[in-house]
């Protein structure tokens, strides 16, 4: 696999998760298990994770037609998955499941700075990250209040907090994320 030249190594990938996942994704996601292992890319807004670690989570957040696997988190708290047809954006932050059309093009897609941010909603990620730098893998950008109770869209009530346990107090809040949304 080629495209992704600021890749950040946080860890190796189980060859038992490589094992139980790689043959029900497309080849280009599971090429980042395999050629890449766990990190970060695109200055950090991309991580890649192994699924393991976050399918619980979206089993509890996500009411998908299909289950999801996880492929990586997003420094603003999203999880971008494999529902087994589709690649799927969980936008926890704005309450919808995004449809992410060209998995096969997906790692290049992403470096183009108009599909970060039209497709993937990286704004405010990079004023957040140079404002209080990067979250680390179990970490992202929330907004403080967030968004379904009311607080603004704005970098100023960003905060890094725990990802998990910030997609569980919106999902509290909201429901599991049951809308969806395509482009």
């Amino acid at each position: 696999m080629t495209g992704i030249t600021d890749f950040a190594v946080t860890g190796t990938m189980p060859q038992s998760a490589i094992d139980k996942y790689a043959a029900v994704v497309p080849a280009e996601l599971a090429s980042l298990w395999t050629d890449y292992g766990l990190g970060n890319f695109r200055d950090g807004y991309l991580r890649v994770v192994n699924p393991d670690d976050w399918m619980q989570l979206v089993q509890d957040t996500h009411k998908g037609f299909r289950p999801l696997i996880p492929i990586m988190t997003t420094a603003m708290g999203d999880i971008v998955g494999w529902d087994g047809e589709l690649l799927r954006l969980l936008d926890y932050r704005h309450g919808l499941v995004r449809t992410l059309f060209g998995e096969a093009y997906f790692v290049t897609d992403t470096q183009s700075s108009k599909y970060m941010e039209s497709k993937l909603f990286w704004s405010p990620y990079p004023e957040a990250r140079e404002l209080y730098g990067v979250p680390d893998p179990g970490q992202c950008f929330g907004y403080v209040p967030f968004l379904a109770a009311g607080g603004p869209e704005t970098v100023e009530n960003l905060q890094i907090l725990d990802m998990r346990t910030h997609i569980e107090v919106i999902t509290a809040f909201m429901g599991p994320l049951d809308q969806f949304v395509s482009y």
